[in-house]
């Protein structure tokens, strides 16, 4: 602590809660952070990512191959990073009680909807029952389309109201992570594409490894990019298959 200039007193389980946060950040694949840590469920590990792990959550919400444990392989995946230049007027969906003990966001969240709840009188339990029913078709999940036309017409609502948009939570990671819906407005207006990069996951079976590739970084008002491979966060396939605990990449056929 002393080398690193830092005065003001760190508990033990404050630096380890951001040794694993910046790991997330910076792009270590989660099975490595686990081993770190020693967690035995990699579910433990995907709470200390909490609102700071960006990768995890769009994975598992937009390919169904990452979830499923019986599958192997390897593909490309693409990532991208936005900067927020604008505030963002969001209403939160996140007070399903399955959800509450999943991370400290929202615990807190959920605990200022409660305490406000108390101070509504008379509209109490209309108000409590009507969000509650609200929160669980944002955190169920679906075998249909049309199983969304309830928290999509919510959300139409919304945005109507004048509001950006929604954050409910990733049902994909038991609500260990939030997903933000925005309209097409928001999008070109209040956010900025910042940085995109290339990917290669790495699976086999219930074990995965995300490496880095190539990264793009783009400035304001760019509309074209190239790549350039990465370098500084690579780790290569050699270290993934070690990480999955294979020995050679025929393993993922």
């Amino acid at each position: 602590m002393k080398d690193a200039g830092i005065t003001k007193h760190i508990t033990f389980h404050c630096a380890r809660h951001s040794f694993a946060t910046l790991q997330l950040t910076m792009g270590t694949d989660i099975y490595t952070v686990s081993k770190l840590l020693g967690h035995r469920h990699l579910k433990t590990t995907e709470i200390y990512g909490d609102l700071d792990n960006p990768r995890i959550i769009p994975v598992y919400e937009a390919i169904p191959w990452m979830r499923d444990k019986t599958t192997k392989g390897r593909r490309v995946v693409t990532f991208s990073k936005w900067r927020v230049l604008q505030d963002i007027r969001l209403i939160a969906i996140i007070q399903h009680a399955d959800y509450y003990e999943r991370n400290s966001f929202t615990k807190e969240v959920a605990d200022y909807f409660s305490d406000n709840l108390n101070k509504m009188g008379e509209h109490k339990e209309e108000i409590e029952i009507f969000t509650t029913y609200i929160a669980s078709e944002f955190a169920k999940e679906i075998s249909h389309e049309y199983e969304y036309l309830i928290s999509a017409a919510f959300t139409e609502q919304i945005v109507n109201k004048g509001f950006d948009g929604v954050l409910y939570p990733s049902v994909q990671l038991d609500g260990a992570g939030f997903n933000v819906a925005l309209t097409p407005q928001v999008a070109d207006t209040k956010i900025q594409l910042e940085v995109v990069e290339e990917c290669t996951a790495y699976k086999y079976f219930d074990k995965c490894c995300i490496d880095n590739d190539y990264r793009a970084i783009l400035y304001p008002n760019q509309t074209h990019f190239e790549f350039k491979k990465e370098y500084d966060y690579h780790a290569g396939t050699d270290i993934c298959l070690q990480q999955l605990g294979i020995k050679s990449i025929d393993d993922l056929n």
